[in-house]
């Protein structure tokens, strides 16, 4: 399987390393690149009704502010997670959105690493 370079935080590496059944990873862990969940062009109802559901369930606990990468800093996370439940809600079956979604779900991995910290 071929992955792709993935740079998360710390606490995030720290959580996906603690849960290793939630997450795909090459099986040395300290030389192991971790992917919240793998990309692909189309999630299923379920993927993101579930991924919605813990942003529903935890959006009074979620952070002011996250690192998603060493690129990606969101300034007023709870507005964007807003706005990326209606790029789902939307686009859910449009391959162009794929991208918007799967960084729900690494934000997702991110906002739970902080939260478990």
């Amino acid at each position: 399987m071929s992955l792709r370079q993935k740079a998360l935080p710390l606490p995030c590496l720290i959580w996906l390393y603690n849960n290793p059944s939630q997450t795909n990873f090459t099986s040395s862990p300290a030389l192991s690149i971790f992917i919240p969940m793998e990309y692909k062009k189309h999630f299923t109802d379920q993927e993101i009704e579930e991924v919605c559901n813990w942003f529903k369930t935890h959006f009074d606990q979620l952070p002011e502010t996250l690192q998603l990468d060493n690129a990606t800093y969101i300034r007023d996370f709870k507005h964007t997670v807003e706005l990326y439940f209606d790029i789902c809600q939307q686009h859910k079956d449009n391959p162009t959105y794929s991208g918007q979604i799967y960084q729900l779900f690494k934000m997702k991995a991110c906002a739970e690493a902080q939260l478990r910290a």
